[in-house]
């Protein structure tokens, strides 16, 4: 079926202990099944860096949800306001993500309009129903921090081969 909202399964997004919002699934997943598009509106880098200094840090939005496509494209998936439950699937380092990216040609009726391809999270394992949902964040995704004493954004995931800093301030 198709990606309804950009899901395919039943997914909740939920208050996590230490990581704000995450996403879980309630049903079971098998490996390689495509799980959600991280959806949001396609920008360019310059107005990107426009809508963060002028409009989130104004309005005291404490982060935002940007996901970097791979060169030869120069756009941004920005999802801070508009976007669905990926923007709120959280970094894992290592063998604790349970999500890989992949990026898909748009679909037919927008072929011809050279628009960047679509970036949707594909299961790397089985993932059981209320397993919270994670993926690499260095594979392009990064929720820009505003906080002038971080290098980094301290990394929660408790993988044993955890970086301990997810991106730094200027990805």
């Amino acid at each position: 079926p198709a990606l309804a909202n950009g899901a395919r399964f039943e997914l909740q997004v939920f208050m996590t202990q230490q990581m704000g919002y995450g996403v879980r699934t309630l049903e079971a997943i098998e490996a390689d099944q495509e799980v959600i598009e991280y959806a949001g509106e396609y920008v360019t880098s310059e107005e990107a860096e426009r809508r963060d200094e002028q409009l989130y840090t104004g309005a005291g939005v404490e982060g935002s949800y940007i996901y970097k496509l791979p060169p030869p494209s120069s756009y941004i998936i920005d999802a801070t306001l508009v976007g669905n439950a990926g923007r709120f699937i959280n970094h894992a380092c290592g063998s604790t993500a349970n999500l890989k990216v992949q990026l898909r040609p748009p679909p037919a009726a927008r072929r011809d309009s050279a628009l960047p391809p679509l970036v949707v999270l594909v299961a790397r394992r089985r993932i059981e129903p209320w397993e919270q949902l994670f993926y690499s964040y260095s594979q392009g995704c990064a929720r820009r921090r505003r906080s002038a004493e971080q290098d980094g954004v301290e990394c929660h995931c408790g993988d044993r081969a955890c970086a301990k800093v997810v991106f730094s301030e200027s990805p």
